[in-house]
């Protein structure tokens, strides 16, 4: 969820016991990371790998008032933009974010685990029928009627908690190889416990980087330039050079029942 230089940062940071320290790693690449005077490193230069993060949550659905849970969704996916998504001769294919919500008959009868099989799909082909955005599997597989925004090519969550002096202390990603947090009711565990506090941070892409980039996919763009030294720093390169980050943070105040 960061590169190796903000690793490389953060290591010397709590080293030292000091912040305001540039990391800079040098390896098969050259990676550079900051910890600001916070202690912190910025999520505007986190990357969350090319699926991004598969966000789910159970919240209460707003049609009801806010009396009736519902499943919900956010995740990035890599499609064509029209059509069979394994077609022969798809579409342009671009990096899209989704939003899927269950409707709350679906989610009353499939259940408030979001990791349970019934919110699972194996199909390569999304939901198409008009009624079919709100079924549990969605939630694997979102319809076309699910799209939130095109073009977003990075998308993840950091997730905290408040120590007792108000300060926030976080619980995702809690090192470089932390993949998943899954909360689990009123749990106190630091890798099951529910976040207070959320950062969500998109990376969306001018049209040109995302033309860019599917025609680096694609091998339309065969010769690696010189300054990359592998094709997923080319990939990065090009993807954030052609990109805006936006970055808010949530307080959230209702808790596990």
């Amino acid at each position: 969820v960061v590169n190796d230089g903000e690793v490389t940062a953060l290591a010397a940071s709590m080293s030292l016991g000091v912040n305001s320290v540039l990391g800079i790693s040098l390896g098969t690449s050259t990676a550079g990371g900051w910890v600001n005077a916070d202690g912190n490193i910025t999520l505007q230069r986190a990357r969350f790998g090319l699926s991004g993060s598969w966000l789910r949550f159970v919240t209460t659905q707003v049609e009801s008032g806010g009396s009736l849970p519902v499943v919900v969704a956010y995740q990035l996916v890599r499609r064509p933009v029209s059509g069979n998504p394994v077609a022969t001769n798809p579409a342009p294919v671009r990096y899209s974010l989704f939003r899927a919500a269950v409707d709350n008959v679906g989610t009353l009868e499939s259940g408030c685990d979001v990791t349970a099989a019934a919110y699972a799909s194996t199909s390569p082909m999304p939901p198409s029928a008009a009624n079919a955005y709100r079924q549990p599997r969605n939630i694997m597989n979102p319809s076309q009627a699910n799209l939130l925004a095109p073009n977003v090519v990075d998308f993840g969550v950091w997730l905290y908690v408040r120590n007792p002096d108000g300060s926030l202390r976080l619980i995702h990603p809690a090192g470089s190889d932390d993949r998943s947090h899954h909360a689990v009711g009123n749990s106190t565990a630091l890798d099951s416990r529910q976040p207070e506090v959320v950062d969500v941070m998109v990376r969306i892409l001018t049209e040109e980087g995302a033309t860019l980039l599917e025609a680096i996919e694609t091998g339309r763009m065969a010769e690696r330039p010189p300054a990359y030294a592998s094709d997923a720093d080319w990939w990065w390169g090009v993807a954030e050079a052609h990109s805006r980050v936006f970055t808010r943070r949530i307080e959230i105040k209702g808790g596990a029942l």
